[in-house]
């Protein structure tokens, strides 16, 4: 009779099997932000997401001037995901180089003057000195973009040092940021140092014009009022501007799982994610983070479908008919050789006792009828 070890056995062969690859623990590389900034603050968050799950870590060993930084140290290898503004992503995502995970923010532009000067639309930078971000920023890339689309000429001043100061002492006209709402601790400060500050609205026009022209990139946005100041508010009233989703995003060729379970384990965590995207805070599910989202990876896209990719081999195995087969086929195998094993053993073991019995048999035989025995 086969033992009931054996059977339990074959019961626990495919767990056991799949769940030794699952016990290693998977480092992730991340390129975020500069420390202070609201990237910082999102990559910092990823990690403590990772933490929850015992199968992945995250590292940003990294500082950055930005999106357009990050993307392309993604491209470049040297980390496996990178926090990115759409509108900076979108050509290499329609050329196939990057995948998109999740929405961890929505970016605001935001154009800041003295509350005092003449500049109170975007038409009023026509010549002027702004501050348009460092190069390799997200901010660079849509500061340049807003510009050429409203066919605006600005003295360009690419750097986001002490932008704050060259403002106040007229060294510069204005500058430019894109962020998250109130995220950015760098930011928040600046605004925070100076009462003599303003925000500057964009044209209903524009943005009609960004939204239909990059429709994966833009979205019409206000920036509440108050949002940065309560008293005297800032900004004064509600503003409309642009935003951009900042996205996590990856190379294509980035392992599956890894993909899956860092997706899993921010989708599992969303509402601390609400500090960046204030509307998750009030939402019954993860659906926000996916919302819009074009150029998936299908890791994330996994998740999406089925939830938790830690039990997804079970719902793979069923769907997959030739790891079924495979499956089918180890277990019949080694069942074979088992069973071979097995019956050998046996047979030896009945063997064994015939041979005992004939010789207790023969010795009986000697003692009652020697001729016999001989015989």
């Amino acid at each position: 009779m086969i033992k009931p070890n054996f059977i339990h056995s074959l019961i626990l062969i495919i767990p056991i099997f799949l769940g030794s690859c699952a016990t290693q623990k998977n480092t992730l590389s991340i390129s975020s932000g500069s420390p202070g900034s609201g990237y910082k603050s999102i990559s910092s968050q990823i990690k403590l997401s990772a933490d929850t799950i015992e199968q992945i870590e995250v590292t940003d060993n990294f500082d950055s001037q930005g999106s357009q930084q990050n993307l392309q140290r993604l491209l470049d290898k040297e980390v496996d995901f990178a926090i990115v503004q759409l509108d900076v992503a979108s050509d290499a995502m329609k050329e196939g180089k990057v995948n998109t995970l999740l929405v961890l923010t929505q970016e605001y532009l935001h154009i800041v003057s003295k509350a005092d000067s003449n500049i109170k639309t975007l038409a009023d930078l026509q010549g002027k000195q702004v501050i348009i971000g460092a190069e390799g920023s997200g901010i660079y890339f849509t500061a340049k973009r807003i510009f050429e689309a409203s066919n605006i000429e600005v003295i360009e001043i690419k750097s986001n040092q002490d932008r704050l100061k060259k403002l106040i002492n007229d060294e510069v006209d204005a500058f430019i940021y894109v962020g998250p709402l109130a995220t950015s601790e760098r930011f928040k400060q600046e605004l925070n140092k100076s009462p003599q500050l303003n925000l500057i609205p964009v044209d209903s026009s524009l943005v009609n014009y960004l939204t239909i022209q990059f429709p994966e990139s833009y979205q019409g946005k206000f920036i509440p009022q108050g949002t940065y100041k309560p008293l005297p508010q800032l900004p004064n009233q509600d503003l409309l501007t642009i935003s951009t989703p900042g996205a996590l995003i990856t190379r294509p060729d980035v392992n599956q799982r890894k993909v899956s379970l860092l997706t899993w384990a921010i989708i599992s965590n969303f509402r601390q994610y609400s500090p960046f995207y204030p509307q998750l805070a009030s939402e019954q599910d993860a659906k926000l983070l996916s919302e819009g989202l074009i150029y998936i990876h299908p890791g994330a896209q996994q998740v999406f479908n089925h939830g938790d990719p830690r039990v997804a081999w079970q719902r793979y195995l069923q769907e997959n008919k030739p790891l079924q087969a495979a499956f089918i086929m180890l277990i019949s195998t080694s069942s074979l050789g088992f069973l071979i094993r097995w019956w050998g053993k046996r047979k030896q073991n009945n063997l064994l006792q015939a041979n005992i019995q004939t010789i207790h048999e023969l010795r009986q035989l000697l003692d009652d009828n020697p001729q016999k025995a001989i015989e």
